[in-house]
């Protein structure tokens, strides 16, 4: 029997976790969703976008806020609809950074955004993402300061229902 070994591996309900894995040889649940990139596009490249704030910050917003304990919920129409940095658009030196800053992301507990969004080795994978975009000192703090914003506003909303 063979498997498919996706590239990219998302929870389906992501409650104060907010975070994107790396397909393996190993068997997942349904209560994950998988994807296999095109060939053209590095995975480790995807996969250090998918995990910036600001990718976060935009599946916040696409999630479903419908299901108990201020779970978001992530189906297949929000997963298509992510906005994200297109990999073109990165030069190569920023590609290899982007992916060494993931790097060290990858290797280590994620935390709970609150606390996420403070960690030296995010803010230096998003830096580069903040950089391509040429995005202000001011309107980076926005990006980490809406989501939070956003996922507090989520777990508030649940625990006074």
């Amino acid at each position: 029997m063979r498997w498919l070994v996706p590239d990219v591996i998302s929870n389906r309900f992501v409650a104060e976790r907010l975070c994107f894995f790396e397909g393996g040889d190993f068997l997942i649940s349904d209560t994950f969703f998988i994807a296999t990139l095109k060939r053209e596009f590095r995975k480790k490249t995807v996969l250090a976008l998918l995990n910036s704030t600001l990718s976060l910050l935009m599946l916040e917003q696409l999630g479903r806020k419908n299901m108990g304990e201020g779970v978001l919920c992530i189906y297949g129409p929000e997963l298509s609809g992510q906005v994200l940095l297109h990999p073109r658009i990165l030069r190569a030196e920023q590609a290899t950074e982007l992916e060494s800053r993931y790097d060290v992301v990858a290797t280590r507990e994620i935390k709970k955004i609150f606390e996420e969004v403070k960690m030296p080795d995010r803010r230096a994978l998003d830096k580069v993402v903040f950089d391509t975009l040429k995005l202000t000192r001011g309107e980076q703090d926005a990006v980490y300061e809406a989501l939070v914003e956003l996922v507090k506003k989520r777990a508030e909303k649940a625990g006074s229902v």
